[in-house]
């Protein structure tokens, strides 16, 4: 089999209601933020400026984000995720700042709206959508 390019198509599991058509769960779309490794390095590190104003948004030190971004490339992986699930401001203001290390990753959730009654029903993932129950 023979292909040009691979493009992912993120894909959202559409509203999940009841038959009477009350809602049982949607998805809900949120951003990660993470660190390209190689970028990182090749751009000097944590010199900037704006890693300050990324530590203070997510409200973590910098230091911590310093070892575990260093703790991450003892281990010999590509990049590291600094923040799941976060709101849309903060993802919004992370991208303005526009640091070539950083990233933001569209990711999806189902969230049952009614909660612990209804998720036995519909099923439950963890984030890497495997399912759990």
């Amino acid at each position: 089999m023979r292909s040009l390019c691979v493009q992912q198509i993120p894909t959202a599991r559409d509203t999940v209601s009841n038959r009477v058509g009350c809602p049982l769960a949607a998805s809900v779309s949120f951003k990660t933020i993470w660190v390209d490794l190689k970028e990182f390095n090749n751009n000097g590190g944590i010199a900037d400026i704006h890693w300050q104003a990324i530590s203070d948004t997510l409200s973590t030190l910098l230091d911590q984000i310093f070892s575990h971004i260093n703790t991450t490339v003892d281990s010999k992986r590509n990049f590291v995720y600094l923040a799941s699930q976060i709101n849309p401001a903060i993802s919004d203001y992370t991208h303005r700042l526009k640091l070539p290390s950083i990233h933001l990753r569209q990711e999806l959730r189902c969230d049952c709206i009614s909660g612990q009654i209804t998720a036995h029903l519909i099923g439950l993932t963890n984030i890497e959508n495997q399912g759990i129950e």
